[in-house]
């Protein structure tokens, strides 16, 4: 009797066994990513994304948060967005080596939310953004009219343009938030009165930290390369620091470094990493805007310009390397 019922038991067990179980949400696999310590500042390997807490970017997905899996997304292939990606909450993107992401109407992330960018080992996953739609959002960041919310980049190549939003940061008219760069290749342009980095057109820059890897950022009319937005009631810079890492801010009209066109250049602070600041008008290098609009033709105030260590330097055609616009 008891063999008869033990074999019984073994019978349902492998019965259930076979029974088909609901598949994990974009149950992949471990991902191991690059993360960065603030405190060390140093690059460490991490895998702690296990199989099923993440979604993979798929294109039919265009609306991110984290509300499922932690806000953990996973690049694992090439992936193209046609409408514009929405991050709601606190949103973490691994890009995997080898993997791009193209957003053609860019990334919105405003107000309160967050989007943090990870790398792998290789950093060869790459973010295409771009704003580039007629109506002013940032490449990644806030909508017309918008401040960007938190956005950090540790790694990978992350490229982000503009019309008149920044490439990173605000909207046409809107203020940076929150932007730090801890590593990776980041090459950010605006083509009509945003920041590279920081405030859309007139926004002022928000905060910037950029603490590691390779910074290109460009305006192509009158924001600064790194800080405010220009033209009108032009942005002021903001808080911007910069602690390593290689950047190359470039401006017409604004300051590489510091104010939009009439903006003054806010709070900066350099204490390492090779810094070359440009305006190829009569904008600062670092510091504040062109004054040739706006009235009496008085740029920028330079600010509060701090400049400890590093390798700087700073160039303007027609103003001043460092100060008032």
């Amino acid at each position: 009797m008891k063999k008869r019922l033990l074999a019984c038991l073994l019978t349902v067990a492998m019965l259930v066994s076979f029974i088909p179980r609901p598949a994990l949400a974009a149950d992949a696999g471990d991902v191991t990513y690059r993360d960065y310590d603030e405190n060390s500042q140093t690059w460490n390997e991490t895998a702690t994304r296990a199989a099923g807490t993440y979604t993979l970017v798929s294109s039919g997905d265009a609306t991110w948060g984290d509300d499922g899996h932690d806000g953990w997304y996973v690049l694992n292939a090439d992936t193209q967005f046609g409408s514009r990606i929405s991050v709601t909450g606190d949103v973490h993107l691994i890009l995997k080596d080898g993997c791009t992401l193209t957003a053609y109407l860019g990334i919105n992330v405003a107000d309160d939310n967050s989007l943090t960018v990870y790398a792998q080992s290789n950093g060869t996953g790459a973010l295409v953004a771009s704003g580039r739609s007629g109506y002013g959002p940032a490449g990644i960041g806030g909508s017309r009219g918008g401040a960007g919310g938190k956005i950090t980049i540790n790694g990978g190549k992350v490229t982000a343009t503009s019309d008149t939003g920044a490439g990173i940061g605000g909207g046409s008219g809107g203020a940076g938030g929150n932007i730090t760069i801890n590593g990776g290749t980041v090459t950010v342009t605006s083509e009509s009165g945003g920041a590279g980095i920081g405030g859309g057109h007139g926004g002022d820059g928000g905060t910037i930290s950029i603490t590691g890897g390779n910074v290109k950022a460009t305006s192509n009319h009158s924001g600064a390369g790194i800080g405010g937005g220009g033209d009108g009631d032009g942005g002021d810079g903001g808080t911007i620091s910069i602690t390593d890492g290689t950047v190359e801010a470039t401006s017409n009209y604004g300051a590489g470094i510091g104010g939009g066109r009439t903006g003054d250049g806010g709070t900066i602070s350099i204490t390492g990493g090779n810094v070359k600041a440009t305006s190829n008008h009569s904008g600062a290098g670092i510091g504040g805007g062109d004054g040739s609009i706006g009235g009496d033709g008085d740029g920028g105030d330079g600010g509060t310009i701090s400049i400890t260590d590093g390798t700087v330097e700073a160039t303007s055609n027609y103003g001043a390397g460092i100060g008032g616009g």
